[in-house]
């Protein structure tokens, strides 16, 4: 998998990073990465967030990181020392978008073409920034018939009514013949 990790992982361990270590293979890459930017090099950076999905047969990973702009080169030149992974580092911008009305959006039904992009569309039409969007085929529950499903954390301006997204969504399920699932965002629950 990933050159040279087992002999950092000992060497960390040695020298008292860690007391034990237990690592599945996406965890060893997390932490390999985690480790690339936090310690090696005294980067002092910070994995803000991550998402992490195995799509087919590769492995993949999105880190948000933050790190002194004056470091990214060193940072990526550590991590070019590993020609068995792909890395693009893209600088960002602060996200100045109020993430305070939040919503989710769950929709299931048939998996019919266009579904994603009616929902999209839906979104784009009612400048509706997605903040968190997940497809998935499911089975259902008694027939175990195949069902579309989307996941989608979404934030609303104050400016628009929250009526004329309901009429929206009921529209968009009597024309797709889909339940959906429209509610304020609960992160206790709606993770």
């Amino acid at each position: 998998m990933i050159k040279n990790v087992p002999k950092k992982l000992i060497g960390y361990l040695k020298n008292g990073y860690f007391n034990s270590l237990i690592l599945s293979n996406c965890s060893l890459l997390y932490f390999f990465l985690y480790s690339s930017i936090l310690i090696d090099g005294n980067l002092n950076g910070n994995v803000e967030t991550s998402k992490m999905i195995k799509l087919g047969q590769d492995f993949n990973m999105l880190m948000l990181i933050s790190i002194n702009s004056q470091k990214i080169d060193l940072l990526n030149d550590n991590l070019s020392l590993y020609d068995d992974l792909n890395i693009s580092i893209k600088k960002t911008l602060n996200n100045s978008t109020n993430l305070n009305n939040k919503y989710i959006f769950i929709l299931k039904g048939a998996d019919t073409e266009g579904i994603v992009h009616q929902c999209t569309q839906l979104f784009s039409d009612l400048n509706i920034n997605i903040i968190d969007l997940e497809t998935q085929l499911i089975n259902a529950p008694v027939t175990g018939t195949p069902l579309f499903y989307i996941k989608a954390v979404i934030s609303i301006s104050k400016d628009i009514s929250l009526q004329t997204i309901r009429n929206q969504i009921d529209n968009l399920e009597s024309k797709a013949n889909v339940k959906i699932k429209f509610e304020s965002y609960n992160s206790e629950l709606n993770h």
